[in-house]
């Protein structure tokens, strides 16, 4: 892990990959999210996967931020730089 707080972890792998801290009344669990080159294509994928997109497509900061259910049903962030779409 190179940054850790009450919000984020950040593990520093061949690729980025973090856990964000997600508070929901009093619960707290962790969504992993990861960085892709083209949202685009992964929207694409999802959608012939028929997987659920929880938290649709939307500009947070630099970034283009989306969340879908695995097929477990657990949520997953996928974001993608604005200038890479």
């Amino acid at each position: 892990i190179t940054r850790i707080n009450i919000l984020i972890a950040h593990f520093d792998f061949s690729f980025k990959f973090w856990y964000r801290f997600k508070h929901a009344l009093d619960n707290v669990y962790c969504l992993p999210s990861f960085e892709v080159n083209d949202i685009n294509k992964v929207i694409e994928k999802l959608k012939i996967l028929d997987r659920e997109i929880v938290f649709p497509l939307t500009k947070i900061g630099d970034n283009w931020v989306l969340e879908f259910k695995d097929t477990e049903g657990n949520d997953i962030e996928v974001y993608s730089k604005i200038n890479n779409m």
